[in-house]
């Protein structure tokens, strides 16, 4: 877990709190169950064409198709800058 001075560095990507739940995927709190391993991140809900924004300032350093029988998914790999050197960001994303 991350101590608590580290966890106001970020932000929700989404503009808001709402995160995902438990669904057939799982669920979207960090540290909840996916199979055999813990989930170490934490997933947010957004409206089809809602904005997204990165959780810490920095630039993009890789495009992934995570999930190779689902190639809507994207993931963006972000690296941080500044205060944020160090970190880095995976967003998840649907293509529709």
């Amino acid at each position: 877990m991350m101590p608590t001075s580290e966890s106001t560095l970020f932000c929700s990507p989404t503009g808001s709190n709402a995160m995902r739940g438990s669904d057939s995927f799982g669920q979207g709190r960090f540290a909840g169950p996916r199979g055999l391993r813990l989930h170490n991140g934490v997933d947010f809900n957004v409206e089809a064409g809602g904005d997204v924004y990165s959780p810490i300032f920095g630039k993009i350093v890789r495009v992934a198709v995570p999930y190779k029988s689902d190639d809507r998914f994207r993931e963006l790999v972000i690296e941080g800058v500044g205060r944020y050197a160090g970190y880095s960001a995976k967003l998840f994303i649907l293509i529709r």
